[in-house]
């Protein structure tokens, strides 16, 4: 969510490179996920960090309105799979953010 705060000229780059600390934490949360046998967390880590991998790979705008929607809604599954709860499109979030090109593509 630090993301957004970033502004000017460099704000783009900026937030690219904040990727990379956040897959570090997202290998960390399937790391944990793995050992504690939470297995959708695990799965929601791995997908995202596929997302992330693409949002970086392929330089994509992470202050775009479209992908900050994303980004929130996969914090609130975190957040939800943390309360022992999972949102009825679990399935197809993590299908969806395994595949980012679709994504895009359908947009």
């Amino acid at each position: 969510m630090s993301i957004s705060s970033f502004k000017g000229e460099y704000s783009r780059f900026e937030a690219l490179e904040k990727i990379s600390e956040l897959n570090h934490a997202l290998r960390m949360i399937a790391k944990i996920s793995s050992n504690i046998r939470m297995n959708d967390m695990l799965k929601l880590a791995e997908v995202t960090y596929v997302f992330m991998k693409y949002l970086k790979d392929y330089r994509m705008d992470l202050l775009d309105a479209e992908i900050q929607q994303i980004v929130k809604y996969v914090i609130f599954t975190f957040k939800m799979l943390l309360t022992n709860r999972k949102p009825d499109d679990f399935s197809v979030l993590v299908q969806h953010l395994n595949n980012p090109v679709k994504i895009f593509a359908d947009s």
